[in-house]
């Protein structure tokens, strides 16, 4: 099998994320390890070390029932973290209106930058930089992006 995952596994693991209730957000998989990362299907609920693990168990017990990968490897399920990836069009739709950072190519010079997300479609993001520049880039320019997360949204303003 080469380092994209089939549709067969896709569809394995998506089976189990659903029997769960969670989400798959992405999948990684590079001869050597799958990494099958989870999320909530809805923004008040959180996925646990616990969900995690059930997820892994039951995946695992799958894969190795359908016997579809033929050589060694580490399964691995976790949440996509909060400075999750973006790669999809439907992950830069669901941070609309948050800050993240992004490598991208234009004119085939490299470029960083941090933003605000003020709109994603199928084609194209329009970020606000710190400077007040909107760049409106193609998903094809993107090279890597994250969500970017204050310690305030994450700790609260002053709260102990």
């Amino acid at each position: 099998m080469d380092s994209k995952v089939n549709e067969e596994i896709m569809e394995a693991i998506s089976e189990v994320c659903r029997t769960f209730g969670v989400a798959l957000y992405d999948v990684e998989y590079d001869m050597r390890s799958l990494r099958i990362y989870i999320d909530a299907l809805s923004p008040e609920e959180r996925i646990t070390v616990e969900t995690c693990a059930k997820v892994s168990e039951a995946l695992s017990l799958r894969l190795d029932l359908l016997d579809l990968i033929d050589h060694s490897y580490v399964l691995e399920v976790s949440s996509p973290g909060v400075e999750r990836k973006l790669k999809r069009p439907e992950h830069f739709k669901g941070v609309v209106g948050k800050n993240i950072s992004l490598v991208f190519q234009k004119g085939g010079v490299s470029s960083f930058t941090v933003g605000k997300l003020l709109f994603a479609d199928d084609e194209k993001i329009i970020v606000e930089t710190k400077k007040g520049e909107r760049l409106e880039i193609p998903y094809s320019e993107i090279k890597s992006a994250n969500l970017k997360v204050s310690s305030e949204e994450l700790f609260g303003r002053g709260e102990r």
